[in-house]
């Protein structure tokens, strides 16, 4: 293939005429910055940073090489396996590695440009820098070649730049590659570090063998070198396929190093050359030089470490029930944050002698009323109460007070609501009760058996829709309420979906009626038909064992012909949510996946039942966009989550600011495993957690960013083998919604001509 690059060449050598100079205006170079070798400024995922070049192979042949194969299976190390080279031949890849593109030079012929590079933004924020090169003599000589052709002009990127070349202290920092174990030897391994070997080396004049024979014997000692090694990213590559045919030029990279934290060893993220600049930019807050580097995706360094334990996600989100509803008396664990029976609600806010209505321990399945638990209504739940306003009490803006939430309007604002008699008491405790946990055995056995949150809220004070779209997107794109007639719109912003499909990791939305994701513009893809799957498909991948890595199951949320509800949103019976819930935990259980399974079950809202924590204020808006009456700035009511896996421990308890007897076994995190001191479990935590585990670049929004993540729950080291293969029977008595006659025969069969559709759709 080696004859084919040379036809390449020739075919287009009259081209070289305008590469004599393909430089701008030459700029003055900078004076000389004195700065001490051994001073480290410390960066985000490291503190040095290697690039080691190889040259001209395929990616599968790189990988069939013993060595190079090997280098994904340890520690410390990760391989890439979508890394692509730039274009074709070697010089403008090495070109694009230090200024983000090519620059116009398109051969491997000697060029003279004048740019900045990433020498300046190092320069710039005092990062030293050094270029090590085989066989090459230093001083900046801009021979073509050196050493009877082992060195070679053009895989040294840097004796390119007039603007390096004229600055002698530049200059300094192009070094024969024997200066690399003086300086490990002197604690003094630059920051930035590009290392070329020689032809002989890097197999352009050999092969891939002698190639990763040589990066063995270069390598494998000097990773014994805490000089080298600690808190170091090491990039292995190569600069460019020997294939030209392929559009992909689809190349080997590695990373190594003591700053490499995956518990996976492999990465689907798409990178490339520009990965490199994008890499050392963020890790030093550098900026960028307004090229490729812009749009490029950095290296994951790190992930949350679960790897080799989690890998498949199940979530299932459920509807419209406070965690006090659910939970509020689930006293298998005093650190529980629930209820006392001491808790109640004013009749009347505005006059202390009316009615107190506790929270008691009498749910029922089925309510009669739906409360309110749109924006407006939820500010006057939580205690803000204006007594001259009739109707809802005004802006959902605040300012509020945190002492202010008293959370003491939730009967007020269901008589207000439905218009219900003050002496109509058992309809009105409908919105402060809490289900007995005999009521709901299938919710509490789980809880009981595995972990529950007690300070998990939801992301907006508001109704479904906009809190279901955080969950996906750590956003609602300014939409307050659920407004169906912007369903069919759709909403633009990016998802945990697209994030997810960008890197390779598989994921479904498995759906008993709808799949709620297709409100999002950016999951209405083509491409994505085949993500879109009916609930028993959920029930055959997961007994094959062919679950994707991230799951989303919706359950049924209207009720129509052919369609009984259990997303427990009022007026569905809780009952038939329970069925629902007994039915995905007992699948899952039994599936070949099990073990290294996590299943998170939350619900959207609250619905707009009590729940006696105010919840957190002074919360970072996702993207700045304000709607209607809300900025963003505050959190939801409380809402119950679940974390089921055979790697969590029995009964836990994850909560905030729970100071325990000492006495006490089980685990409790007393805060969210970060990122901030004041971060917490809301529904961004799940694009957020995603995010850390799958080794995705980037967060959706500031609010994923800030929001707390649940790894430090996931705390065994083997899986449990005594985790319950069946849960308790659901109370749950399915009616039949066909009568007994002609008719329902027929309205019977039309339904099961449906859901067969459905299940082969």
């Amino acid at each position: 293939m080696k004859s084919l690059k040379s036809i390449f060449q020739i075919g287009v050598v009259f081209a070289a005429i305008v590469q004599v100079s393909v430089a701008g205006p030459v700029r003055k170079p900078s004076a000389p910055i004195a700065r001490d070798a051994n001073k480290i400024i410390k960066g985000k995922n490291f503190d040095r940073f290697v690039v080691i070049v190889l040259e001209n192979t395929d990616y599968d042949d790189a990988l069939k090489q013993p060595y190079l194969g090997s280098l994904g299976n340890r520690d410390n190390a990760v391989l890439l396996t979508e890394y692509s080279a730039v274009t074709h031949p070697s010089q403008p890849n090495y070109i694009a590695m230090i200024k983000g593109n090519t620059h116009g030079v398109f051969f491997d012929f000697d060029s003279t440009l004048s740019d900045r590079t990433i020498v300046d933004l190092l320069e710039d924020k005092h990062i030293s820098w050094k270029s090590y090169a085989e066989n090459y003599s230093g001083g900046c000589k801009l021979d073509s070649k050196q050493d009877h052709g082992l060195y070679a002009r053009k895989h040294v990127p840097f004796v390119s730049f007039t603007t390096i070349t004229s600055n002698p202290a530049r200059c300094a920092n192009i070094v024969p590659a024997t200066q690399l174990d003086d300086d490990i030897a002197n604690n003094a391994v630059p920051q930035f570090v590009f290392y070329t070997p020689n032809m002989k080396d890097d197999g352009h004049d050999t092969n891939t063998d002698t190639a990763a024979k040589w990066l063995e014997s270069f390598l494998e000692p000097r990773l014994k070198q805490s000089a080298f090694y600690d808190n170091t990213l090491i990039l292995i590559t190569f600069d460019e396929q020997e294939n030209y045919i392929s559009l992909h030029n689809h190349v080997y990279a590695a990373l190594i190093g003591g700053a490499v934290k995956r518990s996976v060893r492999t990465d689907s993220n798409p990178y490339s050359h520009y990965s490199i600049l994008k890499t050392v930019e963020e890790n030093w807050d550098l900026g960028s030089l307004g090229q490729n580097d812009v749009d490029a995706t950095p290296f994951v360094t790190k992930d949350n470490g679960l790897g080799d334990r989690i890998k498949n996600i199940v979530m299932v989100m459920m509807e419209n029930r406070s965690f006090d509803k659910m939970a509020g008396y689930f006293k298998y664990s005093p650190d529980i944050n629930g209820l006392t029976g001491k808790e109640y609600n004013l009749v009347n806010t505005s006059d202390p002698n009316s009615a107190k209505i506790y929270a008691t321990m009498d749910a029922s399945y089925i309510d009669p009323d739906d409360p309110n638990h749109g924006i407006d209504a939820v500010v006057e739940q939580i205690g803000i109460h204006h007594p001259q306003i009739t109707g809802y009490p005004g802006s959902a803006f605040g300012p509020f007070k945190q002492n202010q939430l008293t959370m003491s309007g939730f009967v007020q604002n269901m008589i207000k609501t439905h218009k219900i008699s003050t002496s109509d008491l058992p309809r009105i405790k409908h919105v402060i009760n809490s289900f007995n946990p005999a009521d709901i055995p299938v919710t509490h056995a789980l809880a009981q058996n595995f972990a529950i949150i007690d300070h998990w809220y939801a992301s907006v004070p508001g109704s479904t829709q906009p809190n279901r779209l955080f969950a996906h997107a750590a956003t609602s794109h300014g939409e307050t309420t659920t407004t169906a007639g912007n369903y069919l719109a759709g909403y633009p912003q990016k998802t945990i979906f697209n994030s997810l499909d960008d890197a390779g990791i598989t994921w479904k939305n498995y759906f008993q009626q709808l799949p709620s994701t297709i409100v999002f513009q950016q999951v209405r893809k083509l491409g994505f038909v085949d993500n879109l799957k009916s609930y028993d498909h959920f029930l055959a991948d997961a007994k094959a064992g062919t679950l994707p890595q991230y799951s989303f199951v919706d359950p049924t949320y209207e009720k129509f012909p052919c369609f009984t509800t259990n997303d427990d949103h009022p007026p569905s019976d809780v009952s038939s949510g329970e069925s629902f819930l007994k039915e995905v935990y007992e699948t899952l259980r039994a599936s070949p996946q099990w073990k290294n399974t996590l299943l998170i079950v939350t619900f959207d809202e609250h619905g707009g039942f009590y729940d006696h924590v105010p919840p957190p204020l002074n919360v970072p808006s996702p993207d700045g966009i304000v709607g209607k009456d809300f900025q963003f700035d505050r959190l939801g009511i409380r809402v119950p989550t679940l974390l089921i896996s055979p790697w969590v421990a029995k009964g836990s308890v994850h909560s905030l600011n729970i100071h325990l007897p000492r006495s006490h076994t089980s685990t409790v995190v007393h805060n969210p495993a970060g990122p901030l001191p004041d971060s917490k479990f809301e529904h961004s935590s799940i694009p957020a957690f995603l995010k850390n585990h799958f080794g995705l670049p980037y967060f959706l929004t500031a609010r994923d960013a800030w929001a707390g993540t649940f790894e430090n729950a996931i705390t065994l080291t083997k899986p449990r083998d005594d985790a319950p293969q069946k849960l308790p029977e659901s109370p749950y008595k399915p009616q039949s919604q066909f009568p007994p006659d002609f008719i329902g025969k027929v309205e019977k069969l039309a339904c099961d001509a449906l859901n067969k559709f459905m299940s082969v759709s």
